[in-house]
């Protein structure tokens, strides 16, 4: 009976060490597998932002973690949308470096004049 409790225990053991393997390899695939640069400095352009920005608004700890999230993605296809694991930081520091009477479309914070833009659409009064 002492035999068969010890190749129980052994055997969950050897489970345990062989589940702890499997996540390591995994996760070590995933980072090495993509030679290409990383997708989150694409959706930073994207959205108008910087790493330096990023960086400030959130901590060098949250940008570290931003990126290890986009490292270990495995979906590269949900990059920029809201499917992505780092969408919602994203967003929140894009609105709050976005100021509250920026012009529709440019991205600056000048006032439209009416009817300037090539097509009567409005421009930055610069």
């Amino acid at each position: 009976m002492d035999n068969l409790v010890a190749i129980a225990v052994g055997a969950a053991w050897l489970a345990i060490f062989v589940m702890l393997v499997w996540g390591i390899v995994s996760g070590l695939r995933r980072q090495l597998r993509d030679e290409g640069p990383l997708p989150f400095f694409a959706v930073l352009e994207r959205k108008g932002l910087s790493v330096a920005q990023v960086e400030q608004a959130a901590g060098v700890e949250q940008l570290a973690r931003a990126v290890g999230r986009c490292t270990l993605c495995a979906d590269k296809t949900a990059c920029g949308t809201r499917a992505c694991p780092n969408d919602a930081l994203l967003s929140r520091i894009q609105r709050s470096l976005t100021p509250s009477g920026a012009a529709a479309g440019c991205g600056c914070a000048r006032s439209p004049v009416p009817g300037s833009g090539s097509s009567g659409t409005p421009r930055c009064s610069s």
